[in-house]
């Protein structure tokens, strides 16, 4: 979310380490968005304890692949930073290009050149998932209020939930190891699930409300 809030540091640091036990899936590219996180971006930045195979971009070299990319483009990315010698990666072992950010105003495009969002159960998260078709892994949620969107998730097949941060993002590698297909259908599923016309259509409501 905006705030940087639930288990975002141990999440970030299971998944760069399961991905890096992945050769199997090429070269991937994380994208830690910390929002108003000061602190946990800067700590994440600075980390030296990165897995070997870790790439860590500085922030201002981070740029949004293109829409629809995925993972081949982030591939790519983290080819190039491998080949110049950057980060911690070394000969035989998979690279894993992350790049940590703090608050952005351009998440959409975030999301509509990710594979998966891997985030807590905040409502905003999850509608904007749905809005990109972009499968989502949930891996916290605030009890009571959020726990109805973890139901929602996956009940419409847009995603799961883990309740660590280890079977989290072990899942999300079993995802990417399931090929297009598997997260074709779960973004479709998210697609199918969101009102990205929701905002106008209250307002539409309570104008014609209004004139009544």
């Amino acid at each position: 979310g905006g705030e940087g809030m639930g288990q975002m540091e141990d999440t970030a640091k299971a998944l760069v380490a399961a991905l890096t036990n992945k050769p199997d899936l090429g070269e991937i590219q994380v994208v830690v968005v910390c929002g108003n996180n000061q602190d946990l971006r800067k700590k994440l930045a600075k980390d030296t304890k990165w897995p070997a195979g870790t790439v860590v971009k500085p922030a201002e070299d981070a740029a949004v692949p293109a829409a629809g990319s995925g993972a081949a483009a982030a591939s790519g990315e983290a080819k190039t930073e491998a080949q110049q010698g950057a980060g911690t990666a070394v000969e035989g072992e998979q690279k894993v290009a992350l790049s940590v950010l703090g608050f952005v105003t351009d998440m959409e495009r975030w999301m509509l050149a990710s594979d998966i969002v891997v985030t807590k159960a905040g409502p905003g998260a999850i509608a904007e998932a749905a809005a990109t078709a972009t499968p989502i892994m949930l891996y916290d949620f605030l009890p009571g209020q959020e726990e109805g969107n973890v139901v929602f998730v996956k009940e419409r097949g847009m995603g799961g939930y883990e309740d660590t941060p280890e079977k989290a993002a072990e899942k999300v590698c079993e995802w990417l190891s399931g090929g297009e297909e598997l997260l074709h259908s779960m973004g479709e599923a998210a697609k199918a699930a969101a009102y990205p016309k929701a905002a106008l259509t209250i307002a539409e409501h309570i104008t014609q409300m209004l004139r009544e």
